[in-house]
C-alpha cells in the first residue's frame, strides 16, 4: 500500500472505508497508529484489520505508520473481549512486534 503524497482519508476511501470526520469515531494514537473502531448492529464477524504503511502519512500532527480498523457486531455479545484484544494490540511496541514476529 503506497501512502506517499496521499491524505489518510483518500487512502481509506480507496480501501472502501468511508470515514466522515466529526461523525465517525477515529483516534490518532501515540503509537503512530490510527484507530477507527466501527460498531454495527446485528450479526456478522468481529474483525480487526491492521495495515502497515511503508511510507508514513502525516495526520493530526502524527506520522502514522499503522492503520487499525475494527468492526464489532453487537449481536455477538463479545464486546469486552474484543476491545481487550484491541487494547493489547495498541500497547507501545506491540504493533511493531506483531509486524516483525507475526501471529
Amino acid at each position: 500500500m503506497d501512502a506517499r503524497g496521499r491524505s489518510l482519508y483518500d487512502l481509506l476511501e480507496d480501501m472502501g472505508i468511508a470515514v466522515r470526520p466529526g461523525i465517525t469515531y477515529e483516534f490518532v494514537l501515540d503509537t503512530n497508529a490510527y484507530l477507527c473502531p466501527r460498531v454495527h448492529e446485528g450479526k456478522g464477524d468481529n474483525r480487526i484489520r491492521i495495515f502497515y504503511l511503508p511510507h508514513t502519512i502525516f495526520h493530526r500532527g502524527t506520522d502514522l505508520r499503522y492503520l487499525v480498523l475494527s468492526d464489532y457486531y453487537t449481536g455477538t455479545g463479545e464486546m469486552l473481549d474484543f476491545y481487550h484484544c484491541i487494547q493489547t494490540l495498541l500497547a507501545p511496541g506491540r504493533l511493531d512486534s506483531v509486524r516483525r514476529d507475526g501471529f
